[in-house]
């Protein structure tokens, strides 16, 4: 029990969530089962691995001792300033993918990201956002192979 004499604290009830959206993704990977080539080999084992881990990360939440703590105080200032900083260019990224593509959305997001959250100069910013717009182009283009709209700056 908390402080106040409440079972349900935060993380238990983030926990219960967690097992049950685990159930969920295991009840998938068990309808998947029929489509495999191998027991370990097919659509049904990645489902099951996350189901797993959701089940068993999902009861060590929940079956964890409450500890105490105090409530945190809604943010203020630069804090509020920067969290809703970071969900603006988030929407704004959702936006920007269909025009720029996805390269140049992401540059520039992430761009705008690092230097709201890391308060970094530009020429590290503009460094640390292009490496990591080159990253995920590579994984998710040329690796992953996903389809992305096509823009007017398609890269």
């Amino acid at each position: 029990m908390n402080r106040n004499g409440n079972k349900f604290t935060a993380d238990r009830i983030g926990g219960i969530a967690t097992v049950i959206i685990g159930g969920i993704t295991l009840t998938e990977s068990a309808r998947l089962y029929a489509y495999r080539t191998d027991v370990l080999i097919g659509d049904h084992v990645l489902p099951a691995i996350v189901g797993i881990l959701l089940c068993l990360l999902g009861l060590a939440l929940t079956l964890k001792k409450p500890e105490e703590r105090a409530p945190e105080p809604f943010p203020k200032g630069k804090s509020l300033f920067v969290l809703f900083a970071a969900f603006a260019l988030l929407v704004l990224y959702r936006y920007l993918i269909p025009v720029t593509g996805y390269f140049v959305s992401t540059l520039l997001v992430s761009a705008g990201l690092f230097k709201v959250i890391g308060a970094y100069r530009w020429p590290k910013t503009l460094l640390y956002a292009g490496l990591t717009a080159a990253l995920l182009y590579v994984i998710f283009v040329y690796w992953l192979q996903t389809p992305f709209p096509g823009a007017i700056l398609h890269f």
